[in-house]
């Protein structure tokens, strides 16, 4: 069993969004949601932020595949070339809004966005926003069948 903690502060949770968009407006719809959602807040959420949009399913699956976003490292691209450069273009267009840290102004108003996307209904364009702050704490650890437990990012010595 693998469990992780992750918390998140009430500033970012409250900026949380989920948009129910017409298909019609496909992904400039999505990005325009986004971004419009950076610039409502404008630096309520501790920035810089890490965001998390969730594509497709219902609403409920959405806001979860949006936070579910929040935990893939920084560093990380998506897999799909495709997903990867939307990553990429809400990020850049989030930085140059000069919200900047703490809605101070500034460069970076984001850390990183991530992106994910289940199936969805034809009739609907489900999309969530997850906001979350810059500190973005996690902590990991696994539970073996034995019940032994192994602190995967906060090491315990002698463990």
């Amino acid at each position: 069993l693998e469990i992780t903690a992750f918390p998140k502060g009430g500033g970012s949770e409250n900026v949380c969004i989920v948009g129910m968009l017409k298909p019609g407006v496909g992904l400039t719809g999505v990005k325009k949601l986004v971004v419009d959602n950076a610039m409502k807040y404008m630096g309520a959420a501790c920035a810089p932020n890490i965001i998390g949009v969730g594509i497709g399913g219902g609403s409920d699956i959405a806001i979860k595949i949006a936070k579910q976003q929040l935990m893939r490292p920084l560093n990380d691209k998506h897999p799909e070339p495709e997903v990867a450069k939307i990553e990429e273009e809400i990020m850049a267009a989030i930085n140059t809004t000069g919200i900047g840290p703490m809605g101070l102004g500034g460069d970076t108003t984001v850390l990183g966005v991530k992106v994910d996307y289940a199936m969805r209904h034809p009739a609907s364009l489900p999309v969530g926003v997850a906001v979350q702050c810059w500190a973005a704490r996690q902590s990991k650890a696994i539970i073996s069948k034995d019940l032994k437990v192994t602190y995967v990012t906060h090491p315990v010595e002698g463990n």
